[in-house]
């Protein structure tokens, strides 16, 4: 989300030919109509959100999307977010918007100590369990589901898993499975690959030591993975443990085309349903 308040309408169009950037100047319009389509239909019931929710942290985006995120919580979908490294800034790497002229302009702009101010009342605030360095948590979805929800923005660029929240994710794992829980995990950054050349070329993408921490989520008990960051709208499979692990990657809402998941899981019949849709208008 870009919110014009940082002029992104001085965008020179002319020169911004790529299909991507008329939708990053969209990004309000495209964010309100899916929600308010969403809200329309008895469907999805879970809204999941796994960071960057703005372009960089712009305080104005952060309010904008906090106010469309309310409404669907106020249509009665439950709403469960973690941020990213593109949702806060630091001194030293200050954000800008666009002024009318076309140049660039300091806004003012989210740390990530203030975060929870945001977007803590969307699952952190009410969690079954949290691990409060990384932000991450444990949801309840529905009876009989739990939700590990995983932040991996390590606190600066490097993103990955610490020691301790890996430990922390064992120990709360083993709580669920004990309790009858089937559990979900979703983190930002991927950790299967997307095609065979991806880390190759892109390995700076993924979660950092993505193979070690695939095979221990494996291991904890989670048969998936939901994630974002790419762009990439993919599912990817690996062998682990003796097990497939399925990394589930959804496109950025306001990249193109513009791509969310409906997921329909029934654990009972160890059976998931994925349909991508479109945002159409």
């Amino acid at each position: 989300y870009y919110s014009k308040k940082n002029y992104v309408d001085g965008f020179d169009k002319s020169k911004k030919q790529k299909s991507d950037q008329l939708f990053f100047s969209a990004s309000e319009e495209i964010v309100n109509h899916t929600f308010k389509s969403l809200c329309e239909n008895d469907t999805p019931d879970i809204i999941l959100i796994s960071g960057d929710l703005t372009y960089n942290g712009e305080k104005t985006s952060h309010e904008e999307m906090k106010t469309a995120l309310k409404k669907l919580k106020q249509n009665g979908k439950k709403v469960f977010v973690i941020t990213a490294i593109h949702d806060y800034t630091s001194p030293d790497m200050p954000t800008y918007g666009i002024d009318k002229n076309g140049k660039n302009t300091q806004v003012e702009s989210v740390s990530r100590d203030e975060l929870l101010s945001y977007y803590g009342e969307f699952g952190y605030n009410d969690a079954l369990a949290k691990h409060e360095s990384s932000m991450s948590y444990v949801a309840k979805l529905q009876d009989g589901y739990r939700l590990f929800l995983l932040n991996d923005d390590f606190g600066d660029p490097n993103c990955g898993f610490s020691d301790d929240l890996v430990e922390w994710i064992g120990k709360q794992a083993k709580t669920a499975k004990e309790e009858g829980q089937y559990i979900i995990a979703m983190t930002h950054h991927p950790l299967v690959a997307p095609s065979p050349i991806f880390t190759a070329v892109a390995k700076g993408d993924m979660l950092s030591d993505f193979e070690l921490c695939t095979k221990q989520l494996s291991q904890f008990g989670f048969d998936f993975i939901l994630t974002g960051h790419t762009h990439m709208h993919n599912i990817s499979c690996c062998n682990v443990c003796g097990k497939k692990f399925y990394d589930i990657s959804t496109a950025a809402l306001t990249g193109f085309p513009p791509y969310y998941r409906c997921i329909t899981l029934n654990k009972d019949e160890k059976k998931m349903d994925i349909k991508t849709v479109c945002v159409d208008n």
